[in-house]
């Protein structure tokens, strides 16, 4: 979903070219018309020619104007794609938020930590008593075997 940045400065190095055919065909023009209005020589010819090179310029300058505005369609469209996007991402980050807001300060996340614990203690206190009663057990044991002699 990036906007190719290189549009830009090529629309515009398009149309610096046009500017400059256009200047160019302009005086071209002009000279033409000097030539067959002020000097009286037949140049018209050249000033047809002239002036279809400025139609063409303005058919191309026509072009290059839908072109751009076909561009920002589609980059409008890209942009309000992102916005629906970030809307959507702001409502779960504000559905966390809130979770995180009734789970901080209280020991309601911790339950499942509380609960893995209290049955690892458990195991160690059976463990425990089980080392415990067998040397209860092996010291009475030892007790019988020496008080029978």
């Amino acid at each position: 979903m990036e906007i190719d940045k290189r549009e830009s400065t090529v629309f515009k190095n398009k149309l610096d070219m046009l500017q400059s055919q256009f200047l160019i065909a302009m005086d071209r023009y002009r000279g033409a018309l000097t030539e067959q209005y002020l000097e009286g020589k037949d140049s018209s010819n050249e000033s047809k020619n002239a002036e279809n090179l400025i139609n063409d310029i303005y058919s191309k300058a026509f072009i290059l104007t839908s072109q751009v505005n076909s561009n920002i369609i589609q980059n409008n469209n890209k942009i309000e794609s992102l916005d629906e996007y970030l809307t959507k991402l702001k409502k779960n980050v504000d559905k966390e938020n809130k979770i995180l807001k009734v789970v901080k300060g209280s020991q309601k996340g911790a339950v499942p930590r509380e609960k893995t614990i209290k049955s690892i203690m458990d195991i160690k206190y059976i463990e425990t008593g089980m080392y415990f009663f067998s040397i209860v057990g092996s010291t009475f044991l030892i007790y019988k075997y020496l008080t029978k002699k």
